[in-house]
Formats: structure tokens, sequence, C-alpha cells
């Protein structure tokens, strides 16, 4: 650099010097051991200088303060004394931390984290003095290690990085709250407002300083972030005012050495600028360390937290542990308001939430032993089943209906939670009189079907007195035409259904109206209430559709509406088409229609045809009726053994039921009804299709734990019904 250009240059500075109201005090240029003078905007704490810069400013003199004037008027005597006995009952007395030993202060010290450091050295004279020299880095260290950050910026004291790091978010010119982020590239916080006035882009530091050689830029600290980046980063450098003017000066000095001739001037400035261009690769590398540090703290902050959750959990599920309750009953207030806190447990804290955490304990308790009381009564059930037939499995009522007895219920809902748990001894009344329920749960429902078979049918739109028209009607229970529909919300999408809110599937009979269950298997034993104890009551209604479906189908057959039963359309086993569906064309000009049973045909016109008023079936001849049986196929687990459990808890296919009585009962030609029964009724003609396991698909989807409804299974069948082509016929 040739002399005149740094005459320029000092100059330039110099007049911006000269604008400020007054000398700036020495500062570190830039983070470092080159002094210089200090910005008038740094707004730099005591806290932000080193020891160097804290033993110069204790030799000065103290600044004498302007006296207040005291322009109040003159208080009474009173007021006097009372002002006077106030100030000296709030008299502060010493504190004894400072009288203790200094090894032993700074024991206490290291064991603090940054942020009590930083305060206590805001705390008085002594603490400072000791916490700013340099026997303290070593405390400052090991605080900043226990704390994970980073390592200590180049060209800075341990005191003034813990600092930026961990000390009050402000900004270190304008003393702004708020300034989380700290730019690791400029090693300071500075809010927006200094930001914008502060920073030099590179391609404006020609226009802002037109007398200074770009070359200083090598020296100088720079940040990828503009004050309008938003915490995103970009290809520009930028500068910060500040360090530009006082890199000018510190170099003007030493160019005046030179031109001085002072001994090893010119080492001297070769020596700083080398320094300077090392170190600001230091500060650039470490301010990448520094920025992933940073992206981690977030993650590092939740760890944080959620360990200081779980140890005040830790300590809550102690108390609660010394009060007597289990470890899964505790388990529940884990998600609790109070308990998901950062603040440690006190005992006055707990006194005030004791209360109404232990209600939730004692709640979950009740709830876990009235489940294990359920437990204990369904393997009773499950025992006495085992003593029946597989054929009477399908038509036994459901676990809560069998539990809503008082026999069982007494039981179930006892009010002692306090005494020892509930054993299947205290059910053995209830087990003794197991076949009674049962019997009377059957003989409640058989009741009630038969209600509504003795109730007439009369039209909505009819008038007072009018004589109901001869519409089919069943006369019997067990009658064909004996077509029931649940009134509760047992309905399932049907694809296939013309009416796509309406798709009630409809129960055929006594037995299929005792297998159905509104609610799924385990449900009220996986998700026991104590508020609700009573089960779903299954309310059936006689279905107009299905009774008309019915009818139609009996005469199809040649039979009488009134006298036929089920047993009878079941025996004749026919085949039917459906004239109301229209047909599907298939390749080569062949259409294809769905055949059906006659239990299956009642289903399909009840989801299907809802809003047809007359079924129209056609009844397949007997060669035709073969050829569609031939095809169909049985390859669902919906088959048990009628003469064993072995099937109890997860059915079969028919092939390996008929080949585990064949091999187990000796029996060579095993038949349906007699030797195996199927407990899943899909009334849709399968074919062969993928394997359903019956069950309860969400608990056990490989065991039938209760008589399955069979509408459950229908929907699925639905598309793969047997068809016959147009042709064959």
């Amino acid at each position: 650099m040739s002399g005149t250009r740094h005459s320029a240059r000092l100059s330039g500075v110099k007049a911006r010097k000269d604008t400020s109201t007054g000398p700036a005090p020495s500062q570190t240029v830039g983070g470092n051991a080159y002094t210089t003078s200090r910005p008038k905007d740094s707004g730099t704490s005591r806290d932000d200088t080193d020891e160097d810069e804290e033993t110069e400013m204790g030799k000065r003199r103290r600044a004498s303060k302007k006296q207040k004037l005291n322009t109040s008027r003159a208080k009474s005597g009173k007021q006097a004394k009372k002002t006077h006995s106030t100030r000296t009952g709030k008299r502060y007395k010493d504190c004894l931390l400072a009288e203790l030993p200094l090894d032993v202060l700074f024991e206490v010290f290291g064991r603090c984290p940054p942020q009590d450091l930083i305060s206590l050295s805001r705390t008085n004279h002594l603490f400072r003095t000791h916490l700013l020299s340099k026997a303290s880095r070593a405390i400052w260290k090991a605080a900043r290690e226990y704390a994970d950050g980073p390592p200590v910026g180049p060209g800075m004291t341990e005191q003034r990085w813990a600092h930026i790091l961990f000390g009050k978010p402000r900004c270190q010119s304008c003393n702004a709250p708020n300034v989380h982020r700290v730019d690791y590239g400029l090693q300071r916080r500075a809010c927006v407002k200094r930001l914008k006035s502060n920073l030099v882009a590179t391609s404006l530091f020609t226009n802002i300083f037109p007398d200074l050689d770009s070359g200083i830029l090598g020296l100088l600290r720079y940040t990828n972030f503009g004050a309008h980046s938003h915490g995103e980063a970009s290809t520009s450098r930028f500068y910060w005012r500040q360090d530009v003017e006082d890199m000018a000066l510190k170099l003007e000095r030493l160019d005046l050495d030179i031109k001085s001739l002072v001994p090893e001037a010119r080492k001297k400035k070769d020596t700083f600028i080398a320094d300077r261009t090392q170190l600001v690769e230091a500060i650039v590398e470490h301010a990448q360390i520094c920025l992933t540090w940073t992206a981690n703290a977030s993650r590092r902050r939740e760890d944080e937290k959620a360990e200081m959750i779980r140890k005040r959990f830790v300590d809550i599920h102690a108390k609660f542990v010394e009060l007597g309750y289990a470890n899964e009953d505790i388990d529940a207030i884990k998600n609790e308001s109070t308990v998901r806190q950062t603040t440690p447990l006190s005992d006055r804290h707990w006194k005030l939430i004791r209360s109404p955490l232990e209600e939730r304990v004692r709640a979950a308790k009740i709830q876990r032993l009235s489940v294990e009381r359920l437990r204990v009564a369904s393997k009773l059930y499950d025992a006495y089943k085992q003593n029946l037939n597989a054929g009477r499995w399908r038509t036994l009522p459901q676990r809560s209906v069998v539990f809503a007895d008082p026999a069982f219920k007494d039981v179930l809902e006892s009010e002692n939670y306090d005494a020892n748990h509930v054993t299947e001894a205290d059910f053995a009344a209830a087990v003794a009189s197991l076949p009674e329920i049962v019997a009377s749960i059957q003989a409640a429902r058989s009741a009630q079907l038969l209600q509504l078979i003795q109730r007439i049918p009369i039209s909505e739109y009819a008038a007072p007195g009018d004589i109901a028209p001869p519409h089919p009607h069943p006369q019997a229970v067990d009658s064909a035409l004996a077509v029931f529909v649940c009134e509760r919300n047992c309905r399932l999408y049907n694809f296939n259904s013309s009416v796509p809110g309406n798709t009630a599937f409809a129960y055929i009979g006594p037995d299929e109206a005792a297998a159905h269950q509104c609610e799924p298997p385990y449900a009220y034993a996986h998700h026991f209430d104590t508020s609700r104890t009573m089960p779903f009551n299954t309310v059936f209604e006689l279905s107009g559709n299905g009774v008309r479906a019915a009818a139609a189908l009996v005469r199809s057959v040649g039979l009488e509406e009134n006298k036929t039963t089920c047993a009878e359309m079941d025996a004749l086993d026919a085949r039917f088409l459906c004239q109301v569906c229209m047909p599907k064309g298939v390749g080569g000009g062949g259409l294809y229609y769905p055949a059906y049973s006659w239990r299956s045909a009642i289903i399909h016109f009840v989801s299907s045809h809802a809003d047809e008023e007359v079924p129209r079936w056609d009844r397949l001849d007997d060669a035709r009726a073969e050829f569609v049986k031939h095809r169909e196929t049985d390859e669902t687990r919906s088959w048990a053994c009628n003469h064993c459990a072995e099937h109890i808890e997860r059915c079969d296919t028919v092939v390996n039921v008929i080949e585990h009585v064949k091999t187990k009962h000796g029996i060579v030609d095993p038949t349906a009804s007699q030797d195996l029964v199927r407990l899943l009724a899909l009334e849709l003609t399968p074919v062969k299709g993928p394997q359903l396991r019956c069950g309860s698909s969400t608990y056990l989807p490989d065991k039938l734990d209760e008589p399955v409804d069979s509408r459950k299974w229908l929907h699925l069948w639905m598309r793969y019904s047997s068809t016959i082509s147009e042709n064959v016929f």
C-alpha cells in the first residue's frame, strides 16, 4: 500500500470519527488481541471485556455522579421516622458466601452452569473480580463443557464466549431484547435494526468506503447472513462497519511506524496480517461448528425437557408407591398436565396436586380390577361352552348379555376394590346357574321374535278402521317368511346396493336372529366401563322387504307361504336368479347372472333392492342347479367339529374338519349338522377365493371366541357369488 493511499484512508476514517460526540475508549479489535478504538454503538457490557480490561478499569477513577436535587416538599416528622425505620429494617446483610475461602469458593463456582456464573459475576465486586480473572478460566471451561457448548471462539476468552452463548438474549449494540440468534461469523448478537445499519456487503464496500483498499476485507470477520435473510444463508459476505473502520486505523498505525523507521515495523505488520488472516480462517471454520451445534440445540432442549419431566414423574411415582398403588395404575397419570412439567417436585407442590392425581390413579385401579374380574368371568364362560356341542355355540348369548345377569353383575361391579383380586371361587354361584341364565336369555329372545310375528303390519297411509291388505306374513318363528333386521346401527355399506343408505342385512329364522350380536366379540371385555355396565340390547323388527322376498321364493318352488318352514327350504337347497338385477356382459356375447341360495337371495334383495316393491325370482332346474353347486367352493375357516371343542378358539375349513372327524372320532362318512357344523353363516354362495379366518379382526384374528354375526362377512363375499353363463342354459 502506498503512503498516499494510506493518508487518504486515514483522513476518511478520521473524518467519520470526528462526527461522534466524544472520544471512544479502547477495546479489543474484532474480539482478538489487537487493540484499537472501541465502537461507540457497541453497547458491550462489562461482562464482554476480558480480565485485562477489568484491571485497567479498576485503576481509573470512577466518574463522579451528579447529585440529584430534592425537589419534594419537606416531610413531616412522622413520615420521616417511618421512612427511616423502613430503610433500617430492609438493610441488606453481608453475603456469607463471600466469606468462604477462595478454594471453596472456586469449588462452588465449578459446579454452576454458565447462566449462573454470568449472574454471579454481576453480584458484587468480589465475585466479579474472581470470575473475570485468568485464574477462573478453568471454571468457565468446565461450565461450558457441562452445558455441551461449542468450543470457545477463536480470539475470545471463555468469559466473553459464555456471555455471547448463554447470556441474556440482548443486542450487544443497543441492548434490544429478544435477540436469540448469535452470528458466529461476526461473533456477536445484533438486532435487525443494528444489522441493517452496520452490515456492509462486499458489493457495496467501494461505495461506502471509497478511500479504502478492498484487500482489507481479507483481514475481517464476515457473515453470510444479511439483515434481510431471515435466517437463510447466502453467497454474499457481510462485514461489520465498525470492524472495517477499526482495521483501517490499525493498518494506518502500522504504516506510520514503517514511515517513522520504527525497528522491525514492517516485520510487525507482516506478522499481524498473517496472524489476522489465520484468525479469520479459524473463525469461519468455528462458525460452521457452531451452526451445527445451534441446529441440534432444539433437540437437546427437548431431551433436557423430557429428562426433567421424567424425573418429576419418577418422584410422583415414588410418592404413590408409598401410598400402596400399583405401577400399572400410576402409569395412568403419566400424561397429566400437572405431571408433565419441568419443575422439580417439592413438598408444597405435592400437597397441591396429590388429590386430583390420586383420584385419577384410583380410577385406573378400579378400571384394571374390573377388567381382571371380567377376564375371570370370561374364562369360566368359555369353560362352560366347551362342555356343549359346537352346534349350540352359534346361538349362545353374548358375554355382555350373560354378565348383565345379577348373578354375575353383583360380583363384577362389587365396590370392594381395596380387597384381594376376585378369583374363580367368587363366581361359583353364578357358574352353577349358567344353564338357567342362558335358557332365560334365549327364551326372552324367542318371545321378542314371536311378538313381532304376532303383530299385524299396517300401512302408514291407512286410515283408522281400514282393513289391512292381505300381505304375506309369517305365522311362526321358524317360518321361512320370518325375516328380521336389527333396529340398531347394524348397517354396512354395500357397493352393489342401488340405495347405499339402506343396506340393512336380514336374519332369517330364530337361529340367525339368536346368532346376531350388536357388539363385536371381546369389545365389552377390552373396553369395560364402570359407568356403562349394561350391554347393548338388540332390538329386532320384521323386515317387510325380506318377508316379500321370502314369500316370492316359496311360491317359486311350489310351496305354501304360511306353512313352509326354514328347514324345508334348506332341505330343497334350490338356486335362484334375481330378475331385478341386470345381467353382466362378457366377451363373446355371453351374459352372466349371479345365482343365490334361498337365504342369500333374501339378503341380496333386502340389501340391494330396498326400493323395489315386488321381487322377481327365477328358480333354476335341477340340472342347472347341480351345475352351479359343482362350481361352488367353500374354503372359509368357518367350520367346527360337533363332537369336541377342538375348534372352539379357531375354526377351520370344511376339508380339514372332515379329516379331523375321520381321524379323531373314527367316523368314516361325516355329515354336516351331525358331525360338523358351520359357525359362520356366509349365506351368499361362495366361490373359490382368498381364505378368511373367523373371529374378531381387531383382537383375535385367528380365533372364534363368540358366535360371530354373519353380516360381518356378507359384504366380503358379495362379489364372490357364483355366476352362471347364459350360454350354458
